[in-house]
């Protein structure tokens, strides 16, 4: 209730109050524009693998590659117009430190694309744990 009444005051310096509101504005306003990312439980393989799909549907380059492994920090991202998962199933691999999804997926490319074609895909996608990061990371993934 203490924090309503601060606020719900009218500004009574002209000098001070008004930047400091403006200052705060300007801040909300930039972080609720660049917070488009969800909360992920980096500890759920499942989680991870649904967050890069989102990012890349996005074009979050850098919330995609923090989903994999390092060997790809120098991927080049496909730009994509739209992306839709059509099946996630758990592959043969499950174990405390590794797992595969087979994931089939829809995407539509923007322009000619870089790797990809617009179409269907039916990827093999492995995640294994990274104790130091305390996450679950793509370390491969391709057609199969």
């Amino acid at each position: 209730m203490q924090a309503m009444e601060v606020i719900n005051k009218p500004l009574r310096r002209a000098g001070t109050r008004p930047c400091f509101a403006l200052v705060l504005g300007l801040a909300y306003m930039l972080c609720a524009s660049c917070a488009k990312t969800i909360p992920v439980d980096r500890r759920d393989p499942q989680a991870v693998l649904q967050a890069y799909f989102a990012a890349w549907a996005r074009s979050d380059w850098s919330g995609e590659a923090s989903f994999m492994d390092a060997k790809y920090a120098g991927m080049t991202p496909e730009p994509l117009d739209s992306l839709r998962i059509l099946q996630v199933r758990p592959g043969p691999v499950e174990s405390p430190t590794g797992r595969t999804y087979q994931v089939i997926f829809e995407i539509k490319v923007k322009g000619q694309g870089i790797s990809m074609q617009s179409g269907q895909y039916n990827w093999s996608y492995t995640l294994t744990w990274e104790a130091q990061r305390g996450s679950w990371l793509i370390s491969n993934y391709g057609a199969g």
